[in-house]
């Protein structure tokens, strides 16, 4: 492994007489991965001596070229995160090495992806994040991701379609674009992923594809339009879907009610209608529901309280329900009033999923963006935490009920 986090001064093409250490457990975005030494690797004379602990911070700079790299050819892991170091390699660079592992979080890079990607075909672990902004993403480096377990490429104002390649993951991965330009159809290979963050792009088209695995998607801020697949029996194994903030209108499918695993249902500020379905009552494990900013109508449905009795988080805020007011079966929302939560949330109010894979557990993050009305002002809290610690409540605002309306339920 070759890692420069943590370390002062500049990059000296100088002759040390070093050992790296890396010998261990590295944690990789809450994974641990097993490291082994490579000691006095030949080449290892271009870098500083370096022996500390994987965290950013660090005031290394200088420019990093194709000689920093001459003999290292069982180099499998490469950090050069948050550092101002600047990545100058030829595109026509053909590495000695094939990595596992490459981190280049907020790393400067001129506007060409990393085109000697293309040489490398074992990579398992990619973080090339907030970059700056590069160009399209070539079309090859999608069939290189067949053995990947997380890859997070967000915050690069990447732009273009993402090809719909025939390409079956060996692992279930966790694959972060958000923030991008991204654009067209989601391509259905994605859907093989356990975690998908897919939101800040602008997708257009949602397919329709069977996932045995995928546990969490977000699909939030993007531009897709017309109406809710009717393909939700295709995603039972989902436990957190986002798609709010995007275009879609009309009716609950059908099959929305096949959900039966699901934990987090955010479909925030679309254009839906008629009555929430009776369907959805089997959503017996649901701790997160947010409907709010669409047009629903009719009373509220008595089953929310009958039968979602662990939920935590319920907005049906800015509907059209009406009716004699809030049903009295709110009472059986006892997740409500405990003063600890559930095995969802973590203490710092992130919600998560966890999944065993090859290379042990991993626990995948979501961000909840809650809009409620706070002391009479619309507010977003993030992960349902800050600034009320550990909030959990329901909003009714602005509906037709014919009451006075409870505004927020706080336990």
């Amino acid at each position: 492994m070759l890692n420069v986090m943590g370390s002062s001064g500049g990059l000296l093409a100088i002759s040390v007489h070093f050992e790296l250490f890396v010998h261990g457990v590295k944690r990789w975005r809450g994974r641990e991965y097993e490291k082994t030494n490579l000691a006095n690797e030949g080449g290892m004379a271009e870098w500083p001596p370096y022996e500390g602990p994987a965290t950013c911070g660090n005031s290394l700079e200088g420019m990093i070229s194709e000689s920093h790299f001459t003999n290292l050819s069982n180099l499998t892991e490469l950090d050069l995160s948050c550092s101002s170091l600047t990545i100058k390699i030829s595109p026509s660079w053909a590495p000695p090495f094939q990595l596992q592992y490459l981190k280049l979080q907020s790393c400067k890079q001129d506007s060409r992806f990393l085109n000697w990607l293309h040489t490398q075909n074992d990579l398992r672990a990619f973080e090339f994040f907030n970059a700056g902004n590069l160009d399209q993403i070539p079309h090859w480096f999608w069939g290189k991701l067949q053995e990947i377990t997380f890859m997070n490429i967000s915050l690069n104002n990447l732009h273009g379609k993402i090809p719909n390649l025939a390409l079956e993951f060996t692992n279930n991965p966790e694959i972060d674009l958000s923030w991008n330009q991204f654009e067209g159809s989601i391509p259905l290979f994605l859907l093989q992923a356990l975690a998908l963050h897919l939101s800040n792009n602008k997708f257009s088209i949602s397919v329709c594809g069977r996932s045995t695995s995928l546990g969490l998607m977000d699909l939030s801020n993007n531009q897709l339009e017309g109406k809710l697949p009717n393909c939700w029996n295709n995603l039972n194994s989902s436990r957190f879907l986002d798609r709010s903030n995007n275009k879609l209108s009309g009716k609950f499918p059908f099959s929305m009610g096949a959900l039966a695993n699901i934990e987090g249902l955010v479909l925030r500020n679309y254009s839906l209608n008629g009555q929430v379905p009776s369907s959805l009552e089997n959503y017996s494990k649901l701790a997160l529901f947010d409907l709010g900013e669409n047009k629903f109508c009719g009373p509220i449905p008595l089953w929310i309280g009958e039968s979602l009795q662990l939920l935590q988080i319920l907005s049906l805020r800015l509907n059209y329900f009406h009716g004699r007011g809030i049903p009295a079966c709110i009472k059986n929302f006892t997740a409500m009033a405990q003063d600890t939560t559930s095995s969802t949330p973590t203490d710092s109010g992130n919600w998560y999923i966890t999944y065993k894979d090859a290379d042990g557990f991993y626990t995948a993050y979501y961000d909840l963006y809650l809009f409620l009305e706070w002391k009479g002002v619309d507010r977003g809290f993030k992960n349902a935490g800050s600034p009320i610690p550990m909030m959990n409540g329901t909003s009714f605002a602005v509906n037709k009920l014919n009451c006075v309306c409870l505004k927020l339920v706080l336990r």
